[in-house]
């Protein structure tokens, strides 16, 4: 039997587990290679060795390993690169007891969002304590001890991100690895025979008991202490919110960090630490006491707290552990918020610290200086004048730094508002310092539940800075809080933008177009397929896809497919077993419909219920049907019962038809909501105001746009009225450059995408040959027809662009292509205008964005000869003896356009009356013969 090599990676602390599975195993043909990590960040990061070595590798994970730097240095990038190659092995961790020195035994979790925080906090403290005693110390190697603070700050802002990628891993306790002859090590390594021969051996292992979470247990006697970093304390923290025990220290006593790690540290004189008052410990907050939003966790049914489990968390930035399942409706059965454990336990965003540090190039920034040369004095002085302004910037960020701290301590002692009103005073003093206001923010949320201020505070950090992260993710998250469902789709889209891999983006953006977006199912979908490929042990994105392909696309076979993806995932989903039943009975499939549902039912009893028990029973016995062992009168019971419980069902549905008939016949027809934005411009009259009725009356959201407040809002009224349109008026000149850019800047903030853009304002003014013409009629008809038209298409294609969707109409004339005498300014626009069209279709046609244009010959019922004669009637009635087009003639055209399947581009629709031939050619022999349909209009 030849050997295989096996990496096996740990922290040198738990040394003695692993020499004993090793032991264990010794006859498994496996050769153990050791890689063990320290808490000093000097030598070769763990997971550098590990990245170097081709063989599969066994992590043994412990709280010692997720508090050691060697271990966890890199460490996300070993999961995120070798995923696939290591099996992850969760084991008690040891500490020694401060008072007997005895080892006792710490429980490894980080299931849950507390025990994740706990670890966040960990490393975030080392950091912290890091720069607070380098402002005490004198004489010392700045450069070592700066490359040290590099190192614990990049373990602080990625050990959130490292727990919840090993958390969706396959990781065994060490009892399920030991149990059943280590059936699960040899299928890591896909060696069946390999464990056959290993169980033949009859050898049974088991391994030490569990420690409960509130439980400390000594170690035993035979087993020595943990060989490594002896001396380092490790708290015990307790989960269960009893009071604390006297034997736990405040965190002021707490001495984790080791400066005798440090490369060179021992040549520095140690500086006088200042003597901290002890504080009384004091008792962890009930959930009732720390939330006001009792009424959420009530909407969640209880006895499920296991099914949430399965829901993938929220990054370390977020505030979403308090309350992201707003919505009641899908707090009973959907799954639909990522946070659905953090809802049933919002205290435990108590110690939460985001994953937000200073932009400030690590903090102390070191810059790699040439060696100065004799006789360079300006660049000595230039170099000194850079120093003292980087000094200057670290000294900011030490007092903010410290500023968020001091307020941390104030909501560690429970008071919440001197925090906050301590932490809004910070802010006055350094208006524009983004961690700041960022955790101001963050605090505002958390803490003080107002949501509304914390978006306000954290505005100005996106806008000064638009690729922050971590703040466009919590600017999402606040406005779906807020119900703004729009901006925070603006927000996701923004961040996926900056980073298409940040977690749970997409998988947000699924949730909340599949939610409040109607029309949106199919960009739902895609955003579902891209938070799945990301992470493909999110089982509520799968879960969730499959129940947009069930219920709005009517795909229940994909359906069926991604529910028992989801299952194997998350056995134990409180809800898939259940649609996967109801899809196999929309698919025809009764008994495997009926074993779903048995298995959902042992899952989640609450499901049984006698509708459904009814929905998924057999086909009911004939009446005839009895047995020879069954009492005559006893069967006849039993059948008679079945009829009746038959009935009552056929009588309930007939019921429920009947009612659903009388709500159809009472209800006016409601226009169906079509999940796309039209802004029109120049919707006052005309063609512009036909324009937005149509798309108004089918459904669409509308911005109607123009110089004229009051006539918009008329507009706006009467739409609303006659066809319940979701509509929205904004007065402004598209002349005015500074104006279009202010409305955009509004329409952003209100998280507003414009899907499709009617440049629709224009004019036409005077009517003189070229030598006769007015000067300030020319440049009105060029700053309309052309510099708005620009204007607006500037603000508004970008957006467009970074979606890959859009479509962006232009409004020309005949007269662009069929010149005519005196017409010349006028013509001379709209022939740009068909240009520019085109120079925009070949700009915008590889980021999936259409353009077309319209352009009609003579239009009626508009204002264009009015304007273009100055509002004289008489020199305005062009049109007599003749039948033109008219506006709704036009708006119709435009409208078909913008309705065409995604993969269609109408380039250029051509109209004019049949009377017209040309610009110069029309019969004027009347409109009699349309008499007839003029009344029908």
């Amino acid at each position: 039997m030849s050997t295989k090599n096996i990496a096996i990676a740990y922290c040198a602390d738990n040394e003695q587990v692993v020499k004993q599975l090793e032991q264990q195993l010794s006859s498994s043909g496996y050769q153990f290679q050791h890689f063990a990590g320290t808490k000093t960040t000097a030598g070769t990061p763990l997971a550098d060795q590990l990245l170097n070595q081709p063989n599969p590798i066994l992590l043994i994970v412990s709280d010692n390993f997720l508090k050691a730097a060697q271990c966890m240095q890199h460490g996300l990038k070993l999961l995120q690169e070798k995923r696939t190659q290591i099996l992850p092995i969760v084991i008690e961790g040891l500490s020694e007891d401060e008072q007997t020195g005895k080892s006792v035994k710490i429980q490894t979790d980080f299931e849950r969002v507390s025990d994740i925080i706990q670890y966040i906090n960990y490393w975030q403290d080392q950091y912290l304590d890091l720069r607070r005693q380098k402002r005490h110390m004198k004489d010392f190697d700045e450069n070592a001890f700066n490359s040290h603070l590099k190192i614990m700050r990049e373990i602080s802002s990625e050990a959130g991100e490292f727990l919840r990628v090993l958390r969706g891993m396959n990781y065994l306790t060490h009892q399920e690895l030991v149990d059943n002859s280590f059936e699960h090590f040899f299928k890591f390594n896909d060696d069946p025979s390999g464990w056959s021969r290993f169980k033949a051996l009859g050898a049974t292992y088991t391994a030490a008991r569990p420690v409960s979470p509130d439980i400390v247990e000594e170690m035993p006697a035979e087993e020595p202490p943990a060989p490594a970093e002896e001396k380092e304390k490790i708290e015990v923290k307790q989960e269960s919110p009893a009071p604390v025990v006297e034997e736990e220290k405040a965190e002021e006593e707490q001495a984790p960090l080791h400066l005798a790690d440090i490369p060179g540290i021992d040549l520095i004189e140690e500086p006088v630490q200042e003597e901290l008052p002890e504080e009384a410990p004091e008792e962890e907050a009930p959930v009732g006491e720390e939330t006001s939003e009792d009424e959420i966790a009530a909407a969640i049914t209880s006895g499920l707290e296991d099914a949430f489990r399965f829901a993938p968390p929220a990054e370390e930035t977020t505030i979403a552990e308090v309350e992201f399942e707003v919505e009641a409706e899908s707090a009973a059965r959907s799954l639909s918020a990522v946070e659905s454990e953090e809802v049933l336990q919002p205290e435990e965003d108590e110690n939460e610290r985001a994953d937000f540090y200073l932009d400030d190039d690590e903090d102390d920034d070191l810059s790699e200086e040439e060696p100065l040369t004799p006789g360079l004095e300006s660049q000595k002085e230039e170099e000194n004048g850079e120093e003292e302004e980087e000094e200057e910037d670290d000294n900011e960020e030490d007092k903010v730094s410290d500023l968020v701290e001091e307020a941390l301590e104030y909501f560690n002692t429970g008071q919440v508002q001197e925090g906050l009103a301590f932490m809004a005073q910070a802010v006055e003093e350094y208006p524009d310092n983004p961690y700041l206001r960022y955790h101001y923010a963050l605090m505002l949320a958390q803490r003080g539940r107002d949501y509304l201020s914390a978006r306000k505070v954290l505005k100005p950090v996106v806008e000064a800075e638009p690729d922050n992260e971590h703040a466009l993710f919590l600017m999402g998250e606040l406005n779906e809080l807020l119900e703004d469902f729009d901006a925070a789709r603006h927000y996701y889209l923004q961040l996926i933008d900056v980073n298409s891999r940040y977690p749970h983006a997409h998988y947000r953006l699924g949730l909340i177009l599949s939610a409040h977006f109607e029309g949106k199912q199919k960009a739902a979908s895609k955003y579902f397929k891209k938070a799945i490929k990301q992470d493909d042990q999110n089982a509520d994105a799968y879960y969730q896809y499959a129940l947009l392909l069930n219920e709005a696309m009517d795909k229940p076979k994909k359906a069926v497919k991604l529910l028992k993806q989801t299952l194997e995932i998350a056995p134990r989903h409180p809800f898939a077993n259940y649609d996967l039943a109801l899809a196999y009975l929309q698919m025809g499939h009764r008994a495997k419909a009926r074993k779903a549902y048995a298995r959902a039912i042992v899952i989640n009893p609450e499901l049984h219920t006698p509708e459904n028990d009814l929905a998924f029973r057999e086909k009911v016995p004939s009446a005839s049907v009895s047995t020879a062992e069954q009492d005559t009168i006893e069967a006849l019971k039993a059948n008679i019962s079945s009829l009746e419980e038959l009935l009552n069902s056929r009588e309930a549905e007939a019921a429920l038809l009947r009612q659903e008939m009388e709500a159809e016949k009472e209800k006016i027809e409601a226009v169906p909501k079509i999940g796309q934005t039209v802004l029109i411009t120049g919707a006052t009259s005309g063609i512009g105001r036909a324009t937005a009725e149509i798309f108004a009356q089918n459904g669409y959201r509308v911005i109607i746009t123009g110089r004229r407040a009051k006539r918009l809002e008329e507009l706006k009224a009467r739409f609303k009225e006659e066809s319940g349109a979701d509509v929205l008026a904004i007065a402004y000149d598209v002349r005015d450059g500074a104006a279009v850019e202010e409305v955009m800047e509004k329409l952003g903030e209100k998280g507003m995408e414009v899907d499709i853009l009617i440049n629709n304002a224009g004019k036409a003014k005077g009517l003189a040959p070229i030598h006769e013409g007015q000067i300030a009629h020319w440049e009105e008809m060029i700053d309309t027809n052309l510099k708005g038209l620009l204007y607006m298409t500037r603000a508004v294609s970008p957006g467009m662009v970074k979606r890959k969707s859009g479509h962006i109409i232009n409004v020309s004339s005949t007269a662009g292509r069929d010149v005519y005498p005196s017409g010349n300014v006028y013509c001379a626009t709209k022939a740009a205008v068909e240009a520019l069209t085109k120079a925009m279709r070949l700009d915008l046609h590889q980021h999936n964005v259409r353009v077309s244009m319209v352009s009609p010959a003579h239009v009626e019922e508009t204002e264009f000869a009015l304007v273009r004669f100055d509002g004289n009637e008489e020199q305005a009635n062009i049109y007599e003896g003749f039948k033109p087009l008219s506006a709704r003639d036009v708006a119709e055209a435009i409208f078909f356009m913008a309705s065409r399947p995604a993969h269609v581009n109408v380039l250029d629709v051509v109209l004019q009356g049949v009377q017209q031939a040309s610009s110069l050619l029309i019969d004027r022999s009347g409109r009699e013969q349309y008499e007839e349909e003029e009344e029908e209009d």
